[in-house]
């Protein structure tokens, strides 16, 4: 079975902090470290984005299990697309807050909660972190 990538915004149902965050990010890294799933989550200011790449059975059974998580509403697929290869291929869910990712990517600042009209934005500036991390270089 061939690899994908799916990425996708969501909207928190409710404001979350570093502590509410924390049970959610050691789910998900065991969830993806078992089923073979790399990827990268951004949150801020009560939305997610986030890419997810491996296995497209897999990519699939996770995306329903996000989809039917109460932490999220108004979850919008944003690209889902076959990959020959991964672009965070040690990352089983590298997690960045606002603070951290404005930092590295600056243009991503209040980009998830316009994510109808930044959609290519918001993947291709998640993208640069993949590929700066890939290649060792700084963003």
């Amino acid at each position: 079975m061939g690899l994908i990538e799916l990425s996708y915004v969501s909207k928190a149902s409710y404001e979350m902090d570093a502590l509410t965050l924390l049970p959610i990010l050691k789910d998900s890294l065991r969830w993806n470290f078992d089923h073979q799933i790399t990827g990268v989550l951004y949150y801020e200011n009560g939305y997610f984005g986030q890419i997810i790449e491996g296995p497209e059975n897999f990519i699939q059974e996770t995306f329903e299990k996000i989809s039917k998580d109460p932490k999220h509403s108004v979850k919008r697929i944003l690209e889902k697309r076959k990959i020959e290869d991964r672009l965070f291929p040690n990352w089983s869910m590298q997690f960045f807050g606002a603070d951290d990712i404005l930092k590295l990517v600056p243009i991503l600042h209040g980009s998830l909660s316009n994510y109808d009209t930044e959609s290519s934005k918001i993947i291709d500036a998640m993208r640069k972190i993949g590929t700066a991390n890939s290649n060792g270089s700084n963003i």
